[in-house]
């Protein structure tokens, strides 16, 4: 019965389509634009269903009629819009292709396009590839996303075009799998080849691409090396923070013995190193980023207290962050003026573990008493809690801020507010 009922259904619609293209007598395309135009949700609707049945129609000029009625108020309407415009790609994937490929093409233009490209045959991304932007030239993300969609097809035809003869080909090759990011690992071996190449723009666009690969086969790594040398500042420099990378991954999943000896070649890498440690610190691996930044701190104690700082402030989970605060526990007051800095600046949540941090370093952290007395008037609740702790901790020097902590507890909770209130009553003990 439901079987027949879908039957019905898509017959009413087929018999529908058909009514609406032959609804008048002599009806052609500027017909369905004048009703487009005209303020009639109804008549609208009509016009897309005819457009997207009538084979007579230029699909080319179809779909630029489509896309603009994506815009009309009516959601009815823009739906069947939608409907109308899959319909037409898959007579002229050629136009999506071009207007996807062009940079100069409207937001909303391109957006449709996307939407659409996912409607094409297969075939219509090998069209992308023929389109593939210059290597250097701006680009936004909607054509790339259109590849990326497709990756598992694309990347063969990709792969042979950058170990070609065609210099210019193998460029835009390159830096369209670098767009694909992890999918371009079947594309490993051609990359590790390519970072030979004679043209700055493939090495460099090679290099993009292989850091996107988690783990580097041994050859990949050593060819990643010899890039340490090149001509170009920008391949020596990616080079050096893929490197980095890699060394760091291997540091944290080898035994002890490959372990320091990729560290040892991080630390020979010296100032090199620093922009690929600093990019370890966006990991969710707390382990990867713990041995990021001790191996930073070994090279430029100071870039590194900036950049653990920083990383506390950020949007870090939540095991990295209690590392990171560990770590900067164990440096010591040496970290105070970094602290201070980043408790000045930073966001609620990155404030109060940095008044953690300044609670472990006790008396020493007396500098940061006027920034500390001044957060207790936070509008985070957490924040002004871990200031008044911190107070606590740094002791006799803090006993003037007491009437101020008092003044902050007033109608705290004693339960959520704990380590503000020992903070309270050990300051309250000092002064008796």
């Amino acid at each position: 019965m439901r079987k027949l009922a879908i039957g019905i259904g898509f017959g009413v619609v087929a018999v529908a389509g058909m009514f609406v293209v032959s609804r008048l007598p002599g009806a052609d395309f500027d017909t369905w634009q004048r009703d487009l135009e005209a303020d009639v949700p109804y008549d609208q609707r009509l016009a897309l269903i005819a457009i997207e049945n009538d084979p007579s129609i230029p699909a080319e000029a179809g779909i630029d009629v489509v896309m603009r009625a994506m815009l009309l108020p009516d959601i009815d309407v823009r739906r069947q819009a939608h409907a109308a415009l899959v319909a037409l790609a898959r007579r002229a994937p050629e136009h999506i292709a071009t207007i996807l490929a062009d940079v100069n093409e409207p937001e909303q233009r391109r957006r449709a396009a996307l939407f659409a490209s996912h409607a094409c045959a297969n075939g219509f991304y090998r069209l992308l590839l023929d389109r593939l932007p210059e290597p250097e030239r701006p680009e936004s993300d909607w054509f790339y996303n259109a590849l990326v969609a497709r990756a598992p097809i694309v990347i063969g035809p990709l792969r042979e075009r950058l170990a070609g003869d065609d210099g210019e080909a193998r460029s835009r090759a390159a830096r369209a799998i670098a767009m694909l990011t992890t999918a371009a690992e079947p594309a490993t071996a051609e990359l590790t080849v390519s970072l030979d190449d004679s043209d700055e723009r493939v090495r460099y666009w090679s290099l993009r691409a292989l850091s996107a690969i988690e783990r580097l086969p041994s050859e990949s790594r050593k060819a990643v090396h010899a890039r340490l040398s090149d001509e170009s500042s920008r391949v020596r420099e990616l080079a050096a923070s893929v490197l980095v990378h890699q060394l760091v991954l291997v540091a944290s999943e080898s035994d002890e013995t490959l372990a320091r000896r990729a560290l040892k070649q991080v630390r020979e890498l010296g100032a090199k190193a620093m922009p690929g440690l600093e990019a370890l610190f966006a990991s969710e691996d707390e382990r990867t980023v713990l041995i990021a930044a001790r191996q930073l701190l070994r090279i430029d104690r100071d870039r590194a207290l900036v950049a653990i700082v920083d990383a506390i402030l950020d949007t870090t989970t939540v095991a990295v962050r209690r590392k990171l605060m560990g770590l900067l526990m164990d440096v010591g007051p040496d970290g105070l003026p970094y602290v201070v800095e980043g408790l000045r600046e930073g966001r609620p949540g990155g404030r109060a573990n940095l008044c953690r941090v300044l609670g472990s370093y006790g008396a020493e952290a007396a500098p940061a008493i006027p920034i500390l007395a001044g957060t207790l008037h936070d509008l985070s609740p957490v924040t002004r809690h871990w200031a008044a702790y911190a107070l606590g901790e740094i002791g006799d020097a803090a006993l003037p801020t007491l009437p101020a902590i008092e003044a902050m507890l007033e109608g705290e909770d004693p339960e959520t507010a704990r380590q503000a209130f020992a903070a309270r009553d050990k300051l309250r003990a000092l002064r008796s």
